[in-house]
């Protein structure tokens, strides 16, 4: 069997205390700041994300330490994209859920896959990318790491300028897509990325 061609992984939670600290920095009057208001309940005086303040309340309610989390429903991003990728011939595996899956992830990436696609279908920041490229990086260092997206289109609005620059030399990734439906992008990157080694951050 060929190798492991491509591992695309979906969503990553992050932290929402860092991803709090950082709008609230950034100042009231900001996108991301209106954004994070609207993201979150305050429960018990402690602000927190949707589905973990509704958790809070039903454990309150009914005694249990259950919790409600995004991977319940399969990543969709990570899903299409990689349908599309192996109808294209190439070997591709999805991971829905970053922070759920890190066992599985790192099954797959012990394969040395060629490619790794990072999407950000619901990322307004850079926060949960820059530890799933930390995490490649640390078990799979020959693959190439490519991040696209919404999150990398919107970054790129207003031209590749040095802030954004600064941004994708954050995450740390190996390239970047302007393409904000990556399966139009996925095969011309996915092929050529598969059969060279990485190279320095560029974006396409």
């Amino acid at each position: 069997m060929d190798g492991l061609d491509c591992v695309v992984i979906g969503y990553n939670e992050g932290d929402f205390d860092d991803y709090r600290a950082m709008c609230e920095r950034a100042g009231p009057g900001t996108p991301e700041y209106q954004i994070m208001r609207s993201e979150h309940l305050v429960v018990d005086g402690r602000a927190m994300p949707w589905l973990d303040a509704f958790s809070s309340l039903r454990n309150r309610e009914n005694g249990g330490n259950g919790r409600y989390h995004v991977g319940e429903v399969f990543n969709l991003a990570a899903l299409y994209l990689t349908s599309h990728l192996r109808r294209q011939g190439l070997r591709a595996e999805p991971v829905s859920l970053f922070s759920g899956e890190r066992d599985r992830l790192a099954d797959l990436l012990a394969e040395r896959p060629a490619v790794v696609a990072v999407t950000t279908t619901f990322y307004v920041n850079i926060l949960p990318v820059a530890p799933i490229v930390e995490f490649v990086r640390e078990r799979s260092p020959s693959s190439h790491i490519v991040v696209g997206g919404p999150l990398v289109d919107n970054l790129c609005l207003s031209g590749l300028n040095g802030t954004v620059q600064d941004l994708f030399h954050a995450m740390g990734a190996d390239s970047y897509i302007q393409e904000s439906q990556g399966r139009r992008a996925s095969p011309s990157c996915a092929t050529p990325c598969a059969r060279v080694p990485a190279r320095p951050a560029s974006t396409t």
